[in-house]
């Protein structure tokens, strides 16, 4: 009877964080709409290249880059069609990001719930990822790191659940399109697809092939076309091997593996730190229970949980290909999405597996109360918070209680 009783309070107690969760999301989009409509665009990448890739696309230049504009203007630019329907609408370009935010908070819960994890904690999960201050620094912004995570979340769901119909292979081609064609690290990326390549094969068809590439080529690959008819080289302003760029951004020389060799260890990790808290450490704990559960890997109730690992060491292994300049450690933080969102995702699973669901959402919720304390205090935007809080809470509770699955 005890037992009934602590596992009723232990289920009350998870669902009160995930209440507690929702709140502290709700504030943080309060906070950046408002945040959006006050404040001018931020210098720096937005400035020097986002926003004119952007532009490119409604002054008609996106097919053919000036020769003597900013060289950066060359990197692909599939998510930057978005903003440039921020631009085309006179939207706050500042609301770019928070979009992609907004999205890639329901993809995450939506991949806790896939691969087992109950509606608040996937709740709690889906909060203390997007409220790590790496995210909060760049929903502002006109980066495309936090839709960078929302193309890798969305192709973890389709691979998850692959289906022989037309629409599957579309929106799949069009996925990794949008990931492939918004960043040249994207393509890293596609390694998880070995995972899933024995589930994938059962759906292959000559028609589904060439769905699936038309979107990939049109979105993804047309930017190194492009790249390469004009500059000779399909990653410019990039260096890489034989293709040459500009010097300042010789990929290979900044690769994360050489700096960590180089002996620049503890100023990545302290970064990494200063970034995730306590997610940071995530690999530690997954990696020791993927050594001691190794023999078990093939039981029913731990293949999942076992392909998530190996998804997520494959991108750690990828991840020391990415190119980190020197000086920039806390920016380059940002590159780290899909690895972070990979190996919390796993602690969550190993925390509810071992009945730790209360111990993990504390832990959880304190990591997104102190990076959420990074946000500058506004006292009548607080305010307003509670009082549509409250209304919210009167007026809809049962409704909303019923859409998150509490």
């Amino acid at each position: 009877m005890n037992k009934v009783v602590s596992r009723f309070d232990d289920n009350s107690f998870v669902k009160t964080c995930a209440v507690i969760a929702l709140c502290l999301s709700f504030y943080i989009f309060v906070y950046f709409i408002y945040y959006g409509v006050v404040t001018p665009p931020l210098l720096g990448d937005s400035h020097d290249y986002h926003m004119p890739i952007a532009r490119s696309f409604l002054n008609g230049e996106v097919l053919n880059v000036p020769k003597d504009a900013n060289s950066y203007i060359n990197y692909p630019g599939a998510s930057n069609a978005i903003l440039a329907i921020f631009i085309l609408f006179s939207l706050p370009v500042n609301w770019f990001c928070l979009l992609g935010w907004i999205i890639l908070f329901f993809l995450l819960k939506k991949l806790g719930n896939h691969f087992g994890l109950s509606n608040p904690l996937s709740l709690v999960f889906a909060t203390t990822f997007t409220s790590t201050l790496s995210i909060l620094r760049q929903i502002p912004t006109q980066s495309i790191d936090v839709w960078m995570g929302v193309w890798f979340v969305m192709l973890m769901i389709l691979l998850e659940k692959p289906a022989k119909t037309l629409r599957y292979v579309l929106l799949l081609g069009t996925v990794v399109g949008m990931l492939i064609g918004s960043k040249y690290s994207g393509p890293i990326y596609l390694i998880v697809f070995l995972v899933y390549a024995k589930a994938l094969f059962k759906i292959v068809s000559s028609k589904r092939i060439v769905a699936f590439l038309t979107p990939v080529l049109l979105i993804g690959v047309f930017w190194y076309v492009r790249n390469y008819l004009a500059w000779g080289t399909p990653i410019y302003p990039g260096t890489l091997l034989w293709m040459q760029g500009i010097p300042d951004l010789d990929l290979p020389k900044y690769m994360l593996w050489k700096l960590i060799l180089a002996g620049n260890v503890y100023g990545f990790f302290e970064a990494l730190v200063s970034e995730y808290l306590i997610w940071a450490f995530s690999v530690i704990p997954v990696g020791i229970f993927f050594i001691k559960n190794l023999k078990h890997r093939n039981q029913p109730e731990m293949k999942k949980i076992f392909r998530l690992i190996a998804v997520s060491f494959l991108v750690l292994l990828v991840s020391l290909l990415l190119s980190f300049k020197p000086n920039f450690e806390i920016s380059n933080m940002r590159y780290l999405f899909p690895l972070i969102i990979l190996f919390t995702l796993s602690s969550f699973l190993i925390a509810q597996k071992y009945k730790r669901e209360k111990e993990i959402a504390v832990v959880a919720l304190l990591n997104a109360v102190a990076a959420v304390s990074y946000l500058v205090y506004h006292p009548k935007l607080v305010i307003l918070f509670f009082f549509i809080v409250g209304i919210l809470y009167i007026k809809t509770k049962v409704h909303i209680a019923r859409l998150f699955g509490l």
